[in-house]
């Protein structure tokens, strides 16, 4: 009965990372890209930084899009370094 139920639950959380993967492939697969130079990207507003991403390769080899402006930390994630 326990056995039984563990397994549902790694049936269930493996199926949900292999959904997450495939939705992330095919957002990446459907996006369209535009070089934007940091001097641009600095004069923009807080709502517009909100729809820029950005590309990142993840351990597995994975190309996945990436926020760049979390709120948070602002233009420090962009250029890498503090103002």
């Amino acid at each position: 009965m326990k056995e039984e139920k563990e397994l549902k639950l790694k049936e269930a959380k493996e199926a949900r990372e292999l959904k997450q993967k495939i939705r992330m492939q095919n957002e990446y697969k459907t996006s369209s890209y535009q070089v934007i130079n940091p001097e641009k990207l600095k004069g923009m507003s807080k709502k517009q930084l909100r729809n820029i991403k950005k590309t990142q390769v993840a351990q597995n080899g994975a190309v996945q899009l990436v926020d760049i402006y979390d709120g948070k930390s602002g233009m420090k994630k962009i250029l890498g370094k503090k103002r």
